[in-house]
């Protein structure tokens, strides 16, 4: 019985020498070892020649990530059994005589895996990693743990299910299972340890670099597990299958209590960030990340993030770009006594608070309170959005709200509406140097390149829709207003609608039953760094939500140069959309008020051009945008400088 091995190397030099030989020492004969390396730069290339007479084939070449290299090397394999291994991992010794004598026992079987340890980076064994009862739906809800570095497939049932997915760069090896569970695989767990996974800074289980792909990926494979979307009952569904886990397997929990430690070991230094200002959010916006790490650099070793984490909220943000600032930490949404566990080790100087007061939220500004530390306050509610969920709903958050935010040290609002939310909630006790601007940061900059081509005056209008085509955005209300337009105006204008959700089939039917094919057409979800150029084809903006507490498109669309057509209540309404000058302030969102706007900027293309450019200069003057907000925070920073003296 031949075990094919491929073992992926990129830049792992400091350990792939040892996985390597924990690979070509097993006293098993039958081994068939490929090696693939992409392009390593660090001198993997030369301890990969070095025992290349050992090596039955070296794939120099590149891929699309690990899933890809995995399949490309695995596309030369011929054996019977088929593992692969990491250039940071290794083989425990006698796996492979182990493994091939339980298949040869189980000739029914075409997943085996076993136990494991775990290694530090210098490869010192610091704990025992055991692995569970196999269970799809298990797996789907986080209960099931199968170490890879354990874990041996036929070659057939590979084949099967067409290898990894290359596109998933964080858990190819978990959604391999499952597309082997689904394809009707059976799997056998065997009391042996088999393998040994190391945990460093630069791994990916050890940096945490990629956990909000993670979250995308396990998402995504958690649907395909269950056939569907995952729903909010998948949360309590999710706890009883952990509870279960753990009274089925206590050893687990022995193990999660030791890699807490472990963890914090190998993880994060965060003793070097005790002492900064820490900023207590929700996981960010692309445009919240570019602008965390432009103040980190602006401010360097002053500053710290921790980040909650939501795992449906962040899937849903696959189109979005850009990396955290370096200086940053994620905690699991539920986790309370995560969060103050991290306050007290932080100890952050000050506090500042972004968000709708999620618990974690809430008792990391009381940790706040009772250290006596500064908190601070940033969210964007739109006192309009409030009172349109009713007066008790209204009343209750009120009453909830008051006593938080009077004991902050500072309230931050985006624009006028939300210091009206403030003002509301507080009372007009309110002082106003406790009021500080600090508006949503976006980069203008990247938008006014891309705003230079030259709009000719007799061209047709493009009128376009980013956002989610969901049911509270009243996409409808905008292809309805279109459809409205006299003959004569629809033949000079063009509706683009950019993004995506639940709406979009009921949209696409009703563009076809409307007879607008030729005139409306779906170009789906736009990555975050792609928004600039979608722009820069664009005549005009049209945002028609129902509600919207601020809705950044505004101002993106503003330093794009596009007029905008925004109904009144929406947040960045009253401070950037001054109709006749920036816009067009509909009285509502009804296809009508909607297709009166559109009616004249089709009708008055000079119009449309001096709306662009006066909201192009109203954006900069304003400061809202990233430079704005980084003067903005500039002057809170100096705010509790003279509050520490």
């Amino acid at each position: 019985m031949i075990i094919s091995v491929v073992t992926i190397a990129y830049n792992q030099a400091e350990y792939l020498e040892a996985a390597l030989c924990s690979v070509l020492d097993q006293d098993y004969a039958h081994i068939e070892y490929i090696v693939v390396d992409p392009g390593s730069t660090d001198g993997s290339h030369d301890i990969i020649q070095r025992y290349a007479d050992r090596i039955t084939k070296v794939v120099f070449e590149p891929d699309a990530g690990p899933a890809d290299g995995l399949n490309k090397g695995f596309s030369h394999a011929t054996g019977d059994i088929f593992f692969y291994l990491n250039a940071d991992d290794v083989v425990l010794p006698g796996a492979f005589r182990t493994i091939a004598k339980y298949f040869d026992q189980h000739p029914d079987i075409d997943v085996i895996y076993g136990h494991g340890l775990q290694l530090e980076a210098a490869g010192r064994a610091v704990r025992r990693l055991y692995s569970t009862r196999w269970g799809l739906r298990a797996y789907g809800y986080g209960a099931c743990n199968v170490l890879q570095q354990a874990t041996y497939f036929r070659s057939s049932i590979f084949r099967a299910v067409g290898g990894f997915n290359p596109k998933n760069c964080t858990c190819w090896d978990g959604e391999l299972l499952v597309d082997m569970a689904l394809a009707h695989g059976s799997f056998l767990r065997v009391p042996a340890f088999l393998g040994g996974f190391r945990v460093h800074q630069d791994s990916i289980t050890g940096s945490n670099r990629l956990y909000a792909e993670y979250l995308q990926d396990t998402a995504r494979i958690a649907e395909k597990i269950f056939g569907r979307p995952v729903r909010r009952i998948d949360a309590l569904w999710r706890i009883l299958y952990r509870g279960t886990k753990l009274l089925r397997h206590p050893t687990i929990m022995a193990d999660k209590l030791v890699a807490r430690r472990i963890r914090s070991q190998c993880l994060s230094p965060l003793d070097s960030l005790s002492g900064r200002i820490v900023w207590v959010g929700s996981y960010p916006a692309h445009y919240v990340r570019a602008f965390h790490r432009k103040i980190e650099s602006v401010f360097p070793r002053r500053l710290a993030f921790v980040y909650v984490t939501n795992q449906r909220a962040e899937s849903e943000r696959s189109y979005e770009e850009g990396g955290l600032p370096s200086d940053s930490v994620l905690v699991p949404l539920h986790s309370i006594p995560g969060i103050l566990k991290l306050m007290h080790r932080l100890n952050p100087r000050a506090l500042i608070i972004a968000g709708h007061f999620p618990r974690a939220l809430v008792f990391a500004a009381m940790w706040g309170f009772a250290r006596r530390r500064p908190v601070l306050y940033w969210s964007d509610t739109n006192l309009m959005d409030i009172m349109r969920r009713g007066v008790l709903n209204a009343a209750v958050r009120r009453i909830a709200l008051r006593p938080l935010l009077r004991r902050m040290f500072k309230l931050l609002y985006i624009g006028s509406r939300n210091k009206e939310f403030y003002y509301w909630v507080c009372g007009h006790g309110l002082a106003p140097e406790k009021l500080q601007f600090l508006p949503h940061p976006h980069d203008s900059a990247s938008f006014e390149l891309r705003s230079t081509r030259e709009r000719s005056l007799d061209s047709v209008c493009e009128f376009l829709y980013l956002g989610s085509l969901a049911p509270e955005k009243c996409v409808s209300h905008l292809i309805e207003a279109f459809a409205g337009l006299s003959t004569v105006a629809r033949a000079k204008a063009r509706l683009t609608i950019a993004g995506n959700g639940k709406d979009r089939p009921r949209l696409e039917e009703l563009v076809q039953k409307r007879g607008l094919a030729g005139y409306v057409r779906f170009i789906g979800l736009v990555a975050s760094s792609q928004t600039a150029d979608i722009m820069s084809q664009a005549d005009a903006f049209v945002l028609p939500s129902c509600y919207e507490a601020w809705g950044l498109v505004v101002n993106e669309a503003l330093s794009a140069s596009l007029p905008v057509i925004v109904p009144s209540w929406v947040g960045a309404a009253s401070d950037l959309i001054v109709t006749g000058e920036t816009g067009i302030q509909t009285k509502d969102n009804s296809p009508e008020a909607l297709k009166e706007a559109m009616q004249q900027l089709i009708d008055n293309p000079k119009l449309r051009c001096k709306l662009g450019q006066n909201g192009h200069e109203l954006v900069r003057a304003r400061g809202f945008d990233i430079n704005g907000a980084e003067l903005a925070f500039a002057k809170i920073l100096k705010a509790l400088e003279i509050a520490e003296s």
